[in-house]
């Protein structure tokens, strides 16, 4: 088997979401029962614009309250990210956005060669505790690994957050992947169960999160960042992992450059409605601005406090979808929420308008009016 058909980036199949419903968790491994277990860890998503949803992608760690370390293929050609913070189940849904990214700009994809990246987070994650990164690190035979991850498990189903305790297996890493597996830059890690021949490890989605060194000390520290595995995920095969030692310090130039990239804070997010000349209908033209580079993901409309329905409300259909949604106007393919027009149906003359702006950075900006 060459070793372009043996190797896939395990990042997931990006199922199209509104909400967080199909999160999807480490091979063998035991699902997290709180929060508490593995605050460090977090879910990323990405934009599908087709569908104006978000997708479980990718995952990462913490490194600092805005900082995630994770994989150069879960960062390049993708524009607009979000991070899930705190969260175990496929019900958990804390999401923070992502101001700048990097990557290596010595990634190859064709042989997984300098698998790092990082995310900005526009806010503080708020968490109790963030990963240290591994200054030096040379496994040994004792040595044991803690997995965690958001990919799918051994039957390609959702689980939420899951971890597995794993063990050094560079020297199997090296059989199966022949000359294309660098010790020096990566690790091979797993838990061969002997009894039924299979390795608890990485799979979909799980790209991008950590190996952590398990200690008995609270604070974990990040030796490697998910990066490979064989097609399919296959049980019978360990999970290569980017050494986070070898690359300190090109994760501490990246760094560095996110740092000098968002040293002013973005452009705050702003939304206006005016009464048009209409004569006939309760009309109201809306403008939105955001920072450069982000875009509007939606506008939520109440009516005397609760959310609106399409017999109150419609778009104009052109800039903004003539159908609301679960009391909103969404961003897609079709419609850029940079402003446009909606219909106040007359049955609600008098009514008390509230009209909110949510921005990709998940930032809101509201204003209100009186329908007539």
């Amino acid at each position: 088997m060459s070793r372009l058909r043996a190797l896939i980036l395990l990042a997931s199949l990006l199922t199209p979401l509104v909400t967080p419903s199909t999160v999807i968790a480490v091979t063998y491994g035991d699902s997290a029962i709180d929060q508490s277990q593995f605050p460090e860890v977090v879910g990323i998503y990405a934009w599908d614009e087709d569908d104006g949803t978000y997708s479980s992608a990718c995952t990462g760690t913490l490194i600092s309250q805005t900082e995630v370390l994770t994989a150069a293929h879960c960062v390049r050609n993708r524009d607009h990210l979000l991070v899930n913070v705190g969260a175990v189940t496929e019900d958990d849904w804390n999401p923070v956005g992502v101001i700048a990214s990097w990557y290596s700009s010595r990634y190859s994809e064709s042989r997984f060669a300098n698998d790092i990246g990082l995310l900005k987070l526009v806010r503080d994650a708020g968490v109790p505790r963030v990963a240290k990164i591994a200054k030096s690190f040379t496994p040994r035979r004792s040595t044991r690994y803690v997995l965690a991850g958001f990919g799918v498990d051994q039957n390609k189903d959702a689980r939420g957050l899951r971890y597995a305790t794993l063990v050094p297996q560079d020297a199997a890493a090296r059989r199966y992947f022949g000359s294309g597996f660098n010790p020096r830059t990566t690790l091979g890690a797993g838990r061969f169960i002997r009894a039924e021949g299979v390795y608890a490890g990485a799979c979909n989605g799980d790209s991008g999160g950590p190996l952590f060194l398990r200690s008995s000390t609270n604070v974990r520290t990040v030796v490697g960042v998910v990066s490979y595995g064989a097609r399919d995920c296959d049980d019978r095969v360990p999970t290569v992992f980017s050494r986070v030692s070898y690359y300190r310090k090109m994760i501490d130039d990246g760094r560095r450059f996110l740092s000098a990239r968002t040293v002013s804070p973005p452009a705050p997010l702003s939304i206006a409605a005016t009464r048009t000349n209409s004569q006939y209908v309760l009309e109201y033209s809306l403008n939105a601005t955001t920072a450069d580079g982000f875009f509007i993901r939606s506008f939520c409309v109440k009516v005397n406090g609760a959310a609106a329905t399409g017999s109150q409300v419609t778009g104009d259909g052109y800039l903004i979808p003539y159908s609301i949604q679960d009391g909103c106007f969404y961003n897609s393919s079709s419609y850029e929420l940079t402003g446009g027009r909606i219909v106040l149906l007359s049955s609600i003359r008098g009514a008390t308008i509230e009209i909110t702006a949510m921005d990709e950075l998940r930032r809101t900006a509201s204003t209100s009016l009186t329908a007539g």
